[in-house]
């Protein structure tokens, strides 16, 4: 029997020799028929010798594929080679030849050797011939079912030799090759609509095949875990990480984009029911995986994080393993991933922060490399599809990251808490904002008490930072960092004031009070409102009486006491509680709130000293944002105050609120000479909105929340008010300037429209020519334009030698400037 197995190898061996063409054919058929003849169970018991001729026989069919991939004869010969290699595959890869395995006493070291060499067949086959590579790769599958333990045994000894390519590496390289040829070729197929002769698309099968080598995977995951994600200073890298990689970015277009963009949609159909059910199957098993004994982490995530991975694929990594594990409800594999070693949560935001990084959406010329798409993907990235794409994925991830919260156990509830707070301070805005969102989600569905004790942990902290630097012990102005961090903790506490009960929150008005009576309004505690931005319409109903006393309370306290930039930050934080107070409760407190925003807007603050406060609230120490802030809130007590102030009849408007529209007014003209910010353009369409006849679409317009796109979109004309012309003319200029040099589109296309409403509002309101300082004098403005114009000149001229080195970002800045001149010279010359 060794003389027929040793004749075989040798009529192998004899093909390398043979030329492509009939000779190659017979020699193909005759080994076939030596083979099919072959009495398997009586060959003697060498171990060597059938290890051989099994190596000799893959490395046969490998051959005899490279030449039917090299033949470029007729149809007919190209068909009767690849029948004759469907024989010769046929002789070698069935069962007999795995019994005839299963018999023999193998050392496993060979075992890992034969799916190497199974796998390299497999793969060749399935790119030399679609029929071959289903054969082959369902004798692969066969191999394993029968021999996965010895299989498993010895590619662990394999791992824990001094290897630097572990032949488990090699082996899952070959399926994932195959299975990213194979889809690309299928999605080749789908763009170019072709079929068979039945008028089945050519994908399908391929497809099939495709989806096949990836459940061949996921089962090698199952059985071969401990050692495909296990790691060493040798091999860092596992090639069962770049499987899960490639699938979610298969799925997700490089990870960003929602399941299956870019592929054509009765592909999708298909893929969604096989290839990204492999997917899931995966990344559902990653949860299983043990830990590593050496650094008690699971040894996928080690694996994952070994691999520097794109920071999408791992946000979606994570939170598919997380979601999993918070489904499996098992302490134990929760201590896996949540540690004191690594974080699951922590690295989530870590990459979240990674990936969007360098995006920059306010940019003119986006980069179209922000985020990495296979390029196989018919996928064309345009501006509003990347926006939206991103805010789909931030929305996704946030449920992902809420939904594993449901079933955390509270041994490992800290290393959330601890991501959420690092991510809360130091991360980017979007991602802070994240992260708020997910506390709020375990704040609204955990007990009443957690809520109570997070509200008294941060508003303690914040206190304490904001006394340690109002009192001047550390030594001066506040770091910008710790304001801003100091910030994101008061927006994180007001949205958890709004989940306490009613009894909760009335006890949190009296231990953080904005104004103590007892105390004659002396309350170091008023310090943390100004880092609160909840207003009374958040809070309970029963508890709202309380807060409006204080705050005019506060008011009243505020009117007696003099003048300081810190009385200005305790003035504006008054004003912006009283923004959503309901009107009736304010009418009685006018005339105190019109003395308090005139005192307040009045007030010259020179220079600014150090104070503890949010950098948005410093902000509005600056008169022109101040101006306007007091503008919008005015405007929303008092929607009708300009008709109120213009019409006759009306002589119940008190002389306070006549004189403190009048003073804003005036205050925009003077103050505003840079432009409007959009909030108090609305404030001032708001004003123009409630001038108009009660049931008009002009008064009806004034219940949408953003007054000024209203009016700029008002069908109809307005019906003019002439008396209103003195009042709003101090607010043309501002509009004019507002056009010409704000950098967002919309501001500028919304004040263009607005400016026409306001002509028909105000006829004659736009004859009247840009306001100049009066104490300017003629010959010495002329002189210094003449100045401006010849620096113009030589900046143009380093700009023309420097032309070579611009930049995206420096062409999108020119071109912005370039507007500005141009708008400004043609506004000039009109």
């Amino acid at each position: 029997m060794d003389s027929e197995l040793q004749q075989a190898s040798v009529k192998v061996r004899s093909m390398s020799s043979s030329l492509p063409g009939s000779g190659f054919v017979n020699t193909l058929r005759e080994t076939s028929d030596l083979i099919n003849h072959l009495n398997i169970h009586n060959l003697d018991e060498d171990v060597n010798k059938f290890i051989t001729f099994l190596s000799v026989f893959s490395d046969g069919l490998l051959n005899s594929y490279s030449v039917y991939r090299k033949m470029t004869d007729s149809c007919e010969e190209d068909l009767e080679m690849l029948k004759a290699i469907l024989a010769f595959q046929c002789a070698f890869l069935n069962e007999r030849f795995l019994q005839a395995l299963k018999e023999f006493d193998v050392p496993s070291e060979h075992f890992g050797s034969l799916l190497v060499k199974f796998g390299n067949v497999a793969s060749s086959a399935d790119q030399t011939e679609i029929r071959l590579g289903f054969q082959a790769w369902k004798f692969v599958s066969q191999f394993l079912s029968l021999f996965h333990v010895v299989v498993k045994q010895a590619l662990i000894e394999n791992f824990d030799s001094d290897t630097e390519a572990p032949m488990s590496d090699e082996f899952i390289r070959c399926m994932l090759l195959s299975a990213k040829r194979i889809f690309s070729e299928c999605v080749v197929d789908t763009e170019k609509h072709l079929t068979t002769k039945s008028g089945e698309p050519i994908w399908r099968n391929k497809l099939k095949l495709a989806a096949f080598i990836c459940r061949l995977i996921v089962g090698c995951v199952k059985q071969f875990q401990s050692v495909l994600f296990r790691t060493k200073e040798t091999c860092q890298h596992r090639c069962i990480v770049d499987f899960i990689s490639w699938a979610i970015e298969v799925q997700y277009a490089g990870g960003l984009f929602t399941a299956g963009t870019g592929l054509d949609a009765d592909f999708l159909k298909e893929v969604s029911t096989s290839l990204f059910v492999a997917t899931e199957m995966a990344l559902s098993c990653l949860c299983q995986i043990e830990s590593d004994p050496t650094l008690n982490v699971s040894a996928a995530a080690n694996a994952i994080v070994s691999a520097n991975l794109a920071p999408l694929v791992n946000c979606r990594t994570f939170a598919s393993v997380l979601v999993n594990l918070s489904n499996r409800r098992d302490e134990k594999s929760f201590q896996s991933w949540l540690s004191d070693n690594f974080s699951a949560y922590a690295q989530i935001f870590t990459n979240l922060e990674a990936a969007f990084s360098s995006w920059k959406p306010y940019e003119i010329t986006p980069k179209l490399s922000d985020f990495h798409v296979p390029r196989f993907l018919n996928l064309k990235i345009d501006q509003s599809k990347l926006s939206s794409a991103v805010e789909e994925f931030l929305t996704e991830i946030t449920i992902e990251i809420c939904r594993s919260v449901r079933c955390l156990p509270n041994s490992v509830f800290p290393y959330l808490e601890s991501a959420l707070l690092d991510t809360t301070l130091h991360a980017s805005p979007v991602i802070s904002l994240i992260a708020q969102d997910v506390w709020c989600f375990v704040v609204r569905y955990g007990s009443a008490d957690l809520c109570w004790q997070y509200v008294t942990l941060l508003a303690g902290v914040i206190m304490c930072l904001a006394e340690r630097y109002e009192a001047g012990a550390s030594g001066g102005c506040p770091p910008c960092g710790v304001l801003e961090q100091m910030s994101r903790l008061g927006c994180l506490l007001s949205r958890f004031i709004v989940f306490l009960t009613a009894r909760q929150q009335r006890e949190f008005l009296s231990t953080f009070p904005l104004f103590d009576s007892l105390g004659r309004g002396a309350t170091e505690k008023s310090l943390l409102w100004r880092f609160l931005v909840v207003g009374s319409s958040q809070l309970q109903a029963s508890i709202r009486p309380l807060v409006e006393r204080q705050v005019f309370e506060r008011v009243n306290f505020l009117l007696t006491q003099p003048k300081s930039p810190a009385w200005l930050i305790d003035a504006l934080v008054c004003l912006r509680l009283t923004e959503d107070l309901p009107p009736a409760s304010l009418v009685p407190f006018s005339t105190s709130l019109a003395h308090l925003c005139a005192a307040a807007a009045t007030y010259d603050v020179d220079p600014t000293p150090p104070l503890t406060a949010p950098p948005s609230l410093l902000r509005q120490i600056d008169v022109s944002a101040r101006i306007q802030t007091i503008t919008v809130v005015v405007s929303k007590w008092f929607p009708r105050l300009l008709y109120l102030a213009t019409a006759d009849g009306h002589d119940d408007l008190t002389t306070e609120s006549r004189e403190l529209i009048q003073l804003l007014l005036n205050q925009l003209k003077l103050s505003c000479r840079d432009g409007l910010a959009l909030p108090a353009i609305d404030a001032i369409s708001r004003w123009v909105l409630a001038c108009g006849p009660k049931g008009s679409d002009q008064s009806n317009s004034l219940s949408y929340p953003l007054s000024s796109f209203s009016l700029a979109s008002l069908r109809g004309p307005l019906s003019p008010l002439p008396s209103s012309h003195r009042w709003l003319s101090a607010v043309w200029s501002p509009l004019c300037q507002t056009e010409l040099t704000s950098n967002c589109g919309l501001t500028r296309l919304v004040v263009e429209n607005l400016k026409t409403k306001l002509q028909e509002f105000c006829p004659g309101i736009g004859d009247q020519k840009r306001p100049r300082t009066p104490s300017t004098d003629a010959t010495g403005l002329t002189d210094s334009v003449d100045a401006c114009l010849v620096k113009l000149a030589e900046t143009i001229a380093c700009l023309e030698r420097a032309s070579d080195g611009f930049t995206d970002s420096h062409v999108a800045r020119g071109s912005e400037l370039g507007r500005r001149l141009a708008s400004l010279f043609r506004k000039i010359s009109d």
